[in-house]
Order: structure tokens, then sequence, then C-alpha cells
């Protein structure tokens, strides 16, 4: 596999003439222009990405509700290019190996879509078949069947929806200031404490708010235009990119447990931070290198110069970001390619993927064998229904609300099923959704690494599920 990410020089020369050298204030960005763009941009962004909102009795952010609203009106047209784009996708990607023909290959963004490896161009074949199957319902029942396929494909055409929005309204977030704003301001408590920069802190709080998808395309958008280190995008994304509010939601509900839907989300956020500064530091995310994306570096260490305070650098920063931003033109290119990216090497990702997973769950003793070694371990800590509740820590990794469905339907304690929601919504690694994400992305996190990911989290949330259990029944 192509190393896309090249080892480079912990201070490298600076990119273009708005990011100067450490502790200096930038000229000339004071302007009202540039304020202009900054404030209405970064309010937009915080108005999408940032700012929960209750909808219809739940609460969310507003690119989800403008999705949703959306895709009342769109579905049709999202699952016709779904089903459309997959299958040409797949075939394109074998014309791509097979026949080299000059009209992909002598295109960069054709052969960047298209020539891809055999693994991927195999499982985009896989993708394109299992959705057309589903479309059509023809098949065997363990593909096409409503636990299986349907779920699958309906996330696909799910996040085809949502993540294309994101794509074209991501910027305002991330193009015009506000993540060098919040870079500066939040340094001094990330570096320390999650090993991470501070602008990462922004990501952070899209992802505890949003959907993981979007999150876990904020930050790879980062990673790949030079922002973060291989090390610093795999520790946010995969410590981050927790399930949404309004999912939790619907987890807990599943579970029967919407009476302690508070205590339960605070536990879940108090053993999410626990695991972040836990995993940040063990294999695999704390042996990673902290090599740029194709060699290229436009971080810079958010030093204070003299005699100024954060806030007044933070500013300085952001301007010269927002002033940056000549026309929209580059940003819509961006957001084209992006897009084309999604439509063409995520969904056949997800389909084939989120199948597999979903048939090896159900129609397989697959997750019941490997989650054996669990059961005394359960059973020495005194959990009730340890045989019902140990497959349920790792039928979650095919997709996190498996565990939410299974662990409702099977097990009676309400001190297990409290245990099941804090450790099940603490695991992230969710192959019908950011496990696939992750695979595709440019960051070097392979399948090995996302198992260990998600034992880890396992393990380290396990203790806090406990206590809180214990608390809310005793």
């Amino acid at each position: 596999m192509e190393d896309k990410n090249v080892a480079v020089k912990s201070e490298p020369a600076a990119p273009s003439d708005v990011r100067p050298a450490v502790g200096t204030m930038i000229e000339g960005v004071n302007t009202p222009f540039a304020y202009t763009k900054f404030l209405l941009c970064s309010f937009a962004g915080l108005a999408l990405f940032l700012i929960p909102i209750k909808w219809n009795g739940d609460w969310t952010i507003g690119v989800s509700i403008l999705s949703d609203s959306l895709m009342v009106y769109i579905e049709p047209v999202i699952a016709w290019l779904c089903v459309t784009i997959t299958p040409v996708s797949a075939i394109l990607s074998l014309l791509a190996k097979l026949a080299k023909p000059r009209f992909i290959m002598e295109h960069k963004m054709m052969k960047d879509l298209f020539d891809v490896e055999w693994f991927w161009v195999i499982i985009r074949a896989l993708g394109g078949i299992f959705i057309v199957m589903v479309f059509l319902q023809v098949g065997p029942e363990f593909i096409v069947g409503e636990l299986t396929g349907t779920v699958a494909y309906n996330m696909v055409v799910w996040l085809g929806g949502l993540i294309t929005l994101c794509t074209w309204l991501i910027v305002f977030l991330t193009d015009f200031g506000f993540m060098e704003f919040c870079g500066v301001m939040a340094e001094k408590i990330m570096r320390p404490v999650f090993k991470l920069p501070g602008r990462s802190a922004l990501d952070c709080i899209a992802s505890w708010l949003a959907a993981p998808p979007v999150a876990v395309m904020i930050t790879v958008g980062q990673y790949e235009d030079g922002y973060y280190t291989d090390r610093e995008a795999s520790v946010v994304s995969t410590c981050f990119s927790l399930v949404g509010i309004s999912a939790v939601l619907v987890h807990i509900q599943n579970l029967h447990l919407k009476h302690y839907f508070f205590p339960i989300y605070g536990t879940v956020c108090i053993a999410g931070v626990a695991c972040a500064i836990i995993c940040a530091r063990i294999y695999p995310l704390g042996t990673k290198k902290d090599t740029y994306y194709k060699g290229v570096c436009n971080a810079v260490p958010q030093q204070l110069p003299a005699n100024t305070s954060r806030f007044s650098f933070a500013m300085n920063r952001g301007l010269a970001k927002a002033q940056s931003v000549k026309s929209a033109g580059p940003l819509a290119r961006l957001c084209l390619k992006n897009t084309a990216d999604i439509w063409i090497g995520l969904t056949p990702v997800i389909m084939a993927l989120a199948t597999i997973a979903l048939i090896l769950a159900e129609y397989t003793p697959v997750f019941d064998i490997l989650s054996y070694p669990f059961v005394p371990l359960l059973n020495l800590l005194q959990i009730p229904e340890a045989a019902a509740v140990a497959p349920t820590f790792l039928i979650g990794f095919p997709d996190q609300l498996m565990a939410a469905v299974v662990g409702g339907a099977t097990v009676t304690s309400e001190y297990s099923r409290i245990v099941i929601a804090i450790v099940s919504l603490n695991q992230l690694i969710y192959m019908s959704e950011t496990g696939a994400l992750l695979m595709k992305s440019s960051l070097s996190i392979n399948f090995k690494q996302l198992v260990i990911i998600f034992l880890e989290r396992t393990i380290i949330t396990l203790p806090f599920a406990m206590i809180a259990a214990h608390l809310l029944t005793a």
C-alpha cells in the first residue's frame, strides 16, 4: 500500500503568507471585511454543527435537522444515486485495474477515484452487488433481509444524504478562521491532557454533538489539509467521535432506560475522557508517528507572542485565515472532489462491510464464541446475567445499535442494561459507520488496530459503567 504519510520536520516552512513564524502577530488582517467573513461564517458553522437545538422533542444540531428535512423530499433521489453509482464505481475500478483505459489513467481525479488497490476493488464489487440485490429484493434472505442488507442499505442512503450536505457546509466551520481561533484558545488544555493540538477541541465538540461520520469527516479533512499528524488525527477520530446526543437517546430507549438519560450520558462523557487520555498513550494510537499527509504541514505551534493575550492572538489567527479566502471557487472545487470521493469510494465500502458484519452477527455464532472470555470476567465482577451480557460487548462492533437491540431483548437486569448502555456507547468503532470511514480514509488505521482500540475502550469503560449502574440501582 502506498505510504501517504511522509515524515517532516517539526517546524516546516510556512506554506503561505498567512502562516507566519511562531510568536508573531499578522499585520493587516484587522479589516472590516475580514471581521465580517470570520464572524458570519463562524456563526453559520456554529449554528449548523455545534449549537444544540431541541427539535420534535429531541436534542440535535442544525445540519441534522436540515438533512432530515431535505431527505423527506430527496430520499428517492439519494437512493437512486446510491443504487446507480455504487455498481458503476465497482465496474470502473475493475476496468482501471484490468484494462487501464486512458480516460481514467491520464486524468488525475479519475485515477485517484478508480485506480485503487485490489482489496478495495473487491470491496466495491461486493458493495455494488449487495446494494442492487437489496434494492431489487433479489437473492438469499441472509443478504437482503431486514436485519442485514436492508439495514446496511438504509445506512448508506442516510449517510449519502448527510455527508454530502456536510461536505458543502463544513467549510463554514473549518475554512474561515474558527478552527484557528479555537486552536489557540484550547492549546493549553488539549496538548498536555490529550497530546493533541488546540484546534482538535472543535473536532471533539463536533463529535459529541453531531453524528460520528461528520466528526470523522472533519478530522480526516484537517489531516489531509496538513493541520494534524497521522497520530493526532487517528486519536481524534477514534477517541472523540462519540455517538450523537439524538442517537444516544434512541440507544437508551432500546434498553428501556430513558429515565436514566442524563446520568448515563454523563457517565459516557466522563468515561470517554478517560478513554481518550489512556488510549492516546498506549498501542496502537500512542505508537503512531507524527507524520503529515504527503509531507505537507500547515500547522503552526500556538505560542503566544510577548505581551499579547491569548484571545487577541486567537482572533489574529482566525482573521488571517478568513482573509486568505479570496473567492468561493477553490472551496467549491474541493467540496466537489470530496463529494465524488464519498459517492465513488465510501458508499460501496459501507454497504459491503456493514452487510458482511451484520450477516456474521445475525446468522453465525461468531460473536457469541468471541465473547466467551468475557463471561468469567463478568461473573467475577458479579454482573447479573453475565452470559447474556457478554455478547453485547462485541456485537456492537458491526453496528452500535445492535448491542442495544440485543441487550434490550435478552437482558432483564436493569443493572446489566445500564452497563451495556454505557459500554456500547463508548466503544465508538462501529463498522457500519466510523469503522468503514476510517478504513477507507487516508489515515494509517487498519482493521486489526480498530479491533484493538474497540477492546481497549471496552475494558477502560467497564469500571465506570459498573459504578454508575451500582449508584443508579442501589
